[in-house]
């Protein structure tokens, strides 16, 4: 069963939307579309914590993908937060700013 899942950020880098699901919830969307609007092309970079869950049994990250408005110069990925035994507990999106890198001969 797939869900659409729908986040804002506002201008201070916080997200707006933050959903606090429990694991039964959550357990029934396997899968879906994460949706983030982060209001602008350069967003702060950081950590975005979408779900936050004491347990969610089921989630495959596999089944999950990322959409986003347009960006200019940041690399957005899904971050899935994972205890000691490899359960998911949660669900980020890491925002990463991309630099120049240069090369000298």
């Amino acid at each position: 069963m797939g869900r659409d899942l729908a986040f804002t950020v506002d201008a201070t880098g916080t997200v707006v939307d933050a959903l606090r699901l429990g694991a039964a919830e959550v357990d029934a969307y396997q899968g879906g579309t994460v949706t983030v609007d982060f209001g602008t092309e350069k967003p702060q970079a950081g950590v975005y914590r979408l779900i936050s869950a004491g347990r969610i049994q089921r989630l495959d990250a596999a089944k999950w993908t990322l959409k986003t408005g347009p960006l200019k110069g940041r690399k957005v990925l899904l971050a899935w937060e994972k205890d000691a035994s490899g359960q998911v507990t949660g669900l980020s999106v890491k925002v990463v700013a991309q630099g120049f890198a240069l090369h000298f001969r």
